[in-house]
């Protein structure tokens, strides 16, 4: 494990010690790299960069951000995953059901 993985695994252990806004975004992010403007939260997204679970990254020549997550957030993701999190199991919910026209 690297450093900033084990760092972020301190600061947020579950997916329990995530706000809603940020299940959102994680479960959001791990389907793809969004835009800033496609975020369904960006107070989720800053939230999640702060514990080091997701990174905003400049792609194009006008500035815009995409946003993915980090090696961290995709392990939190994954273990989520694996213990059938209910809580991420909303959050996907949501998610989906924020996005349908």
């Amino acid at each position: 494990m690297t450093d900033d993985i084990i760092e972020a695994a301190a600061r947020a252990q579950t997916m329990d010690d995530l706000s809603s806004s940020a299940k959102a975004v994680l479960v959001q992010l791990h389907e793809k790299p969004v835009w800033d403007g496609d975020l369904v939260s960006k107070e989720g997204r800053t939230e999640l960069v702060k514990l080091g679970l997701a990174q905003r990254i400049r792609r194009d020549k006008r500035g815009l951000a995409v946003n993915e997550l980090s090696p961290a957030g995709l392990a939190l993701c994954s273990e989520a995953i694996q213990n059938i999190d209910v809580a991420f199991a909303l959050a996907v919910k949501q998610v989906h059901g924020s996005t349908e026209h």
